[in-house]
């Protein structure tokens, strides 16, 4: 009677259906917990191993008194903005406009310059870095340029 019950119900192709699915999850479980095993040993080999250089390190210096030579690590320098290659011509004519445009005795604020240049602030004020890295250009003050004035106008 109750295995034509189980038959009827499906009750043992479910039961069937449990343990196999236990069995799939246990697979998996294990195969999870075996490379976290893996991974442990290797994390206590890797402690082991700087132990081991730390103890290297005490006995050098222990011994001689002096920290190891350090390494010199170089950075590769930036390049300057104003040490690129020539400007474009557009840039060029921008730079001539805007030395036009700043006096030469007084000093203009880059905001004022703007305006006149029609421009954004970020432009003025990167073309204005780069005429001061030329020397074309002097700081007086912050936001206040002016131009220098060459050999030919004094």
């Amino acid at each position: 009677m109750f295995t034509y019950l189980q038959r009827k119900l499906g009750i043992a192709a479910l039961n069937s259906l449990l343990e196999q699915d236990h069995r799939e999850k246990n697979i998996q479980w294990e195969v999870v917990t075996s490379r976290w095993k893996e991974l442990y040993q290797h994390i206590k080999q890797m402690e082991m191993q700087m132990q081991e250089q730390q103890a290297q390190l005490r006995r050098y210096t222990l011994t001689t008194n002096v920290a190891p030579p350090a390494k010199e690590v170089t950075f590769p320098k930036k390049q300057a903005l104003f040490q690129k290659g020539n400007p474009r011509q557009s840039t060029q004519v921008f730079y001539d406009r805007l030395l036009k445009h700043l006096p030469r005795v007084r000093s203009m604020p880059i905001r004022t310059l703007t305006e006149r240049l029609k421009c954004s602030h970020g432009r003025a004020s990167a073309a204005l870095y780069r005429l001061l890295a030329e020397g074309k250009v002097e700081r007086t003050g912050k936001g206040l340029y002016r131009a220098i004035r060459t050999e030919g106008e004094k």
